[in-house]
């Protein structure tokens, strides 16, 4: 069972909320083993959807503020925190950042839009255990089902997290229903 949602994916529920949108400036986390597989993705997401791609690599959160600034500098519309614990939890370092320059943070996981993200697109970890995890638990325990022979599973439905306390901060109106009918995706609002 994986909670992967494929970079593009991301970047096109981006591109909804955005429509002006021209450049990502994505965050990696120089230690995480994922930005092997995400930075080419990503680089290749957006050359697909048409837009440019820029990045920067910290090692400590205290080089967020900084690297943001780069990003900026260099003309990135909107910021991607990718997935790492180091970035998506320290948001708000850099937050007073992106609001003054009116540059929306997006996030991988939700738990960057509790942190000041505009919004993510993610998984319902509690639908992926009901929907997919128990059943094949059940498989394995009462048919003796070999995990290994078990294809990967993935939730279909995906849910987006919406900060409308961010968005309306930055002056960005979000076209939910857009969204849900371009993506086929569940909103869910929150504000902090």
């Amino acid at each position: 069972v994986s909670y992967y949602i494929p970079i593009e994916n991301h970047l096109a529920v981006y591109k909804t909320i955005l429509p002006s949108l021209k450049k990502l400036g994505f965050l990696f986390d120089r230690h995480n083993q994922s930005r092997k597989a995400e930075v080419p993705e990503a680089r290749t997401a957006c050359a697909d959807l048409g837009l440019a791609f820029d990045s920067e690599f910290i090692a400590e959160s205290g080089q967020l503020p900084d690297a943001v600034k780069r990003l900026i500098a260099r003309g990135a519309d909107a910021i991607v925190v990718a997935s790492s614990g180091i970035i998506y939890e320290n948001i708000r370092m850099f937050l007073d950042i992106t609001d003054r320059t009116r540059v929306p943070v997006f996030s991988f996981y939700k738990a960057g839009v509790n942190e000041g993200a505009v919004a993510a697109l993610s998984s319902d970890y509690f639908q992926m255990a009901d929907r997919l995890l128990i059943p094949m638990a059940g498989r394995v325990l009462l048919e003796n089902a070999w995990p290994g022979e078990m294809p990967a599973a993935f939730l279909r439905q995906k849910k987006l997290f919406i900060n409308t306390c961010q968005a309306k901060n930055l002056g960005l109106v979000i076209p939910t229903q857009a969204l849900v009918e371009t993506h086929g995706i569940e909103v869910e609002k929150i504000c902090q």
